[in-house]
């Protein structure tokens, strides 16, 4: 299991139709604006919870974090902090490399994260799609007028 989340939104099979048919340029830019509205649907945190009583996906794991985390934890914002983006144009990827990030955001989400409101990036693409390919349609209309085509 790799210590970091990456998303690669050409991996959508409606991005990756519209990406086929545009020369690379205007399909970069259209990457890079439907990545940077991922990005900022990654970011966002999932109400405060404090004070209720978490649901651990084992007793194993409530014990390891009892025995290596501080607590009671107060949020940072590290992991919001965490995402990014690497790369450009159509080679752009969105990542975190916190090492709870996994916990918290992708397909090992621990149970209580989840009934807290923490949703999974591959639900967040999923349930915006509508929106991505917006971003990506907006992106490549500008593309396609500052290149005069």
């Amino acid at each position: 299991m790799s210590d970091f989340i990456g998303i690669d939104i050409q991996g959508a099979d409606e991005v990756a139709k519209r990406l086929e048919k545009l020369p690379y340029a205007v399909g970069d830019d259209g990457t890079e604006a439907a990545n940077e509205y991922v990005l900022n649907k990654v970011r966002a945190y999932a109400p405060s919870h404090k004070g209720e009583k978490f649901e651990w996906s084992s007793e194993k794991q409530r014990r390891y974090v009892f025995a290596t985390q501080k607590l009671p934890y107060n949020r940072t914002q590290r992991l919001r902090r965490g995402w990014q983006l690497l790369g450009s144009g159509r080679n752009q990827i969105i990542v975190n490399e916190v090492p709870y990030a996994k916990y918290v955001k992708d397909e090992a989400q621990i149970v209580g994260h989840g009934k807290r409101e923490w949703t999974k990036t591959s639900d967040d693409i999923k349930n915006s799609m509508t929106r991505i390919l917006q971003k990506f349609d907006a992106g490549v209309k500008k593309a396609i007028k500052r290149l005069g085509l």
